[in-house]
């Protein structure tokens, strides 16, 4: 009897080995990438206008309603031109809008100064969500 819990011991002992090797493998694979590489964005003025583009590394997204601009704190409005929208259920935000992959937006720039600030905010599909970012012009 002594004989059979020492092996079963053992046994429970390399499976959990196995396991936590296994789990340590998963998180190394998973690994949360900075905001500024998972989000990429660049920007082009032309005419007037300002085209904002997002590049959406796979498995993240951005929300719907998380992008705002604004110059010197003064909301301005702005036009999507190319997205990739899904609906999601957001554990805190319950039924929601997310971009994914790309996003593509355009709004006048009628200032004398540039001044512009563009704040977004998007998550890991494993869990992880950024704090919102801040992307000056």
């Amino acid at each position: 009897m002594k004989k059979s819990l020492f092996i079963f011991a053992l046994l429970m002992n390399f499976q959990t080995d196995v396991l936590s090797d296994e789990n340590n493998y998963l998180f190394k694979q998973e690994k949360i990438l900075p905001a500024n590489e998972v989000f990429v964005i660049s920007t082009k003025n032309e005419n007037n206008k300002i085209y904002v583009e997002w590049r959406i590394r796979e498995n993240y997204y951005l929300y719907f309603d998380s992008i705002k601009i604004q110059n010197k704190k003064e909301p301005i409005r702005y036009k999507i031109l190319e997205s990739s929208v899904y609906e999601t259920e957001d554990e805190y935000f319950g039924k929601t809008k997310i971009y994914k992959d790309y996003l593509k937006i355009v709004f006048n720039d009628n200032y004398d100064e540039s001044d512009h600030a563009i704040f977004y905010q998007g998550c890991a599909e494993q869990g992880f969500c950024y704090p919102i970012q801040k992307y000056i012009l």
